[in-house]
């Protein structure tokens, strides 16, 4: 396989016969890039990830404000953040309000309430052990 090759699909497992199965979006074209290493929570029946990796042919698509930092020659980690919601399974960007976090990987969320996450750590340049 190609080595900057990163996958965006949604599966769901149903916990009673232990199956997964993979996701139709209802609105495929607006979904976030592939990624790995992001940071994920769930927060009421929204799910929101943040930053990751992703492969530098995905970061030429990436929005005006959304900052990306290479890597090496085939991806980089980004500081863009998602939500999905289970309702109506789709993805929509998130629009961030004041300074975002730097791009990063390895990260964690957790949803305190229903209006507030907190991010701690994760990789950029060297570990990080911002909150």
């Amino acid at each position: 396989g190609r080595r900057d090759a990163r996958l965006n699909e949604m599966l769901s497992l149903d916990c009673e016969n232990m199956t997964w199965k993979k996701l139709e979006m209802k609105k495929p074209g607006n979904m976030p890039a592939g990624r790995g290493s992001c940071g994920l929570c769930a927060v009421g029946e929204k799910i929101v990830i943040h930053g990751g990796m992703i492969s530098e042919t995905d970061s030429k698509k990436l929005p005006t404000g959304v900052q990306y930092r290479r890597c090496n020659p085939f991806c980089g980690v980004t500081n863009d953040c998602w939500q999905f919601s289970t309702s109506e399974v789709s993805w929509s960007p998130v629009q961030m309000c004041g300074r975002s976090p730097t791009p990063r990987l390895g990260h964690s969320l957790t949803a305190i309430t229903i209006g507030r996450i907190v991010l701690y750590g994760g990789k950029n340049n060297a570990w990080l052990n911002d909150l």
